[in-house]
């Protein structure tokens, strides 16, 4: 295949398709992590699609737009953690492929149309969502996650403890409040407990308000979710 100077969102198209999906086996990443929810291997594993996908493309002879192969791959393994999200949330559908490749498609064809560079994506992850801006399904979703009993005890209160004793374990060389702030708000997001807590509040959606929350809700619900962890965090530091 040849394609002249492709944008980085069709490029992320391309790395979606079952070609790819099938040849690197993303199902099966999804699988193992389903399995084991080892955070760890999860990272790794995405990180090795998405540079098989970015190498079979220049192999195929795909010219990209500034040559911007690194934020292509780093782009590609963030949208490839939303694919293994909803794998795991849709595991009965019958036609998951299908499903999965257009809400992969409608998250990276975002409203605003922007792609992060490598260097924001860690801002990109954390950023919160007014609520009013939520679709009616992501609304349904951040009320779940925030107000359900069970997801608070189970999970929430977990996941602020994990904050805690994160943000108090640094260990000798100790970042800034702000940074370490930020960086355990995009850690904690990929943590089991929290992936736990959002498909927990996608099941209490579609069995009472018989909704399916996007790809794009998921993020976005994400994103004010662990914000919310980690203000809580912040207040136990500040008045241990």
């Amino acid at each position: 295949m040849k394609a002249n100077n492709i944008t980085i969102e069709n490029a992320l198209h391309l790395a979606f398709t079952p070609e790819y999906v099938d040849a690197f086996g993303l199902a099966e990443i999804a699988d193992v992590w389903n399995s084991n929810h080892d955070t760890r291997d999860l990272d790794l594993n995405l990180n090795a699609y998405a540079e098989k996908c970015t190498y079979k493309m220049e192999q195929d002879g795909v010219t990209l737009e500034f040559d911007a192969w690194d934020r292509l791959t780093a782009e590609i393994e963030r949208f490839a953690g939303v694919w293994v999200l909803l794998y795991c949330n849709e595991v009965s559908w019958n036609n998951r492929p299908e499903w999965l490749t257009n809400s992969v498609r409608n998250a990276i064809n975002n409203p605003d149309n922007t792609t992060p560079s490598t260097s924001d994506t860690m801002n990109t992850e954390t950023k919160t969502v007014e609520f009013s801006e939520l679709s009616h399904a992501g609304q349904c979703l951040d009320i779940y996650l925030h107000n359900t009993a069970e997801i608070y005890q189970r999970y929430t209160v977990e996941a602020v403890k994990l904050v805690v004793n994160a943000f108090t374990n640094q260990g000798p060389v100790k970042l800034d409040d702000a940074t370490a702030w930020d960086n355990l708000t995009f850690w904690i997001s990929w943590q089991p407990v929290t992936k736990k807590a959002v498909t927990a509040a996608v099941k209490l959606v579609k069995k009472h308000d018989h909704m399916t929350p996007t790809a794009k809700d998921i993020e976005q619900v994400t994103r004010n979710y662990t914000a919310y962890i980690v203000e809580n965090a912040k207040y136990e530091v500040e008045n241990a």
